[in-house]
């Protein structure tokens, strides 16, 4: 069980902020993170890069991981997600070996399993997601810098 299970939303939100919080994952200033040394940045997929009922990311998202790549960063993806799904986000974005399914996020054990795979420190490291506890609790529980962006997709299981 993780220790951020039992921590009240109010407690999340006061003691692990996000370095960065943007509207979305197109709206974050990568160049400003490459200046401050990130050489490497993980995206978390469901309500992130796309919503959970999308079978594949948009064309935009591919884009993006063009675009960063470019910017000579290395661009992961670290996903709760079954690995038959992150497998097939991977392939499409062209990202084939650069990503763990079922990460236990917000443990933090696979943020420095990335890192020491890429022999970089916390601090050249940037994570993305949607998600409070499991990418900036357990990001910033791994030292890496934490981008949290609000969440894609459809909202579901609200009461009518």
């Amino acid at each position: 069980m993780s220790k951020f299970a039992d921590m009240s939303n109010d407690y999340l939100i006061q003691n692990y902020v996000p370095a960065v919080y943007q509207p979305s994952i197109y709206s974050i200033d990568y160049q400003k993170l490459k200046d401050a040394g990130v050489r490497l940045i993980s995206f978390d997929i469901d309500d992130t890069i796309t919503g959970q009922e999308n079978q594949k990311p948009p064309k935009e998202a591919k884009t993006l991981v063009e675009y960063l790549k470019n910017m000579g960063f290395q661009v992961f993806l670290l996903s709760n997600a079954n690995p038959e799904r992150v497998s097939q986000f991977a392939d499409h974005l062209g990202l084939t070996g650069q990503s763990v399914a079922r990460a236990e996020k917000p443990l933090s054990k696979q943020f420095t399993v990335i890192r020491n795979q890429f022999g970089l420190e916390a601090n050249q490291m940037a994570h993305v997601g949607n998600s409070q506890r499991n990418d900036v609790a357990g990001g910033n529980a791994a030292g890496v810098i934490t981008c949290l962006v609000r969440r894609v997709g459809v909202i579901t299981g609200l009461p009518k």
